[in-house]
């Protein structure tokens, strides 16, 4: 790695630890149902519905479900909070402002275009 990007990386951590601290969590809450997936489905299997215990199967079934909620809002908090907490917006433009016009000359032999916006 050259040395230009690992000091960007290490001055935006240094400047934004806290940022970056509550994202690892968030996603660390995010894989909460990757993790507990392939355990919840074998028990449900092995000790629930093989087992001719069929509730017990959709109880374990049911911690999945829950496992899924909580990595759905850990996804949420990490994909909706970080923008909200950064100084800078998370799009470089405002939705109510119309798109910069090209400044770059037209290619030879593309047919002439129209502005995007009148004015």
């Amino acid at each position: 790695m050259n040395p230009g990007p690992r000091r960007l990386l290490r001055s935006t951590l240094r400047t934004r630890r806290r940022r970056f601290v509550r994202l690892a969590g968030w996603s660390l809450v995010q894989a909460v149902p990757a993790l507990l997936s392939g355990w919840l489905v074998a028990r449900a299997v092995d000790e629930g519905f093989l087992a001719d215990r069929n509730v017990e199967g959709l109880g374990w079934l049911a911690l999945l479900a829950c496992a899924v909620l909580i990595g759905a809002w850990g996804t949420r908090q990490a994909t909706f909070q970080w923008p909200r907490s950064s100084s800078r917006s998370a799009t470089p433009w405002s939705p109510s402002s119309p798109p910069a016009r090209s400044t770059a000359p037209p290619v030879s032999g593309s047919p002439p275009t129209r502005p995007a916006w009148p004015g």
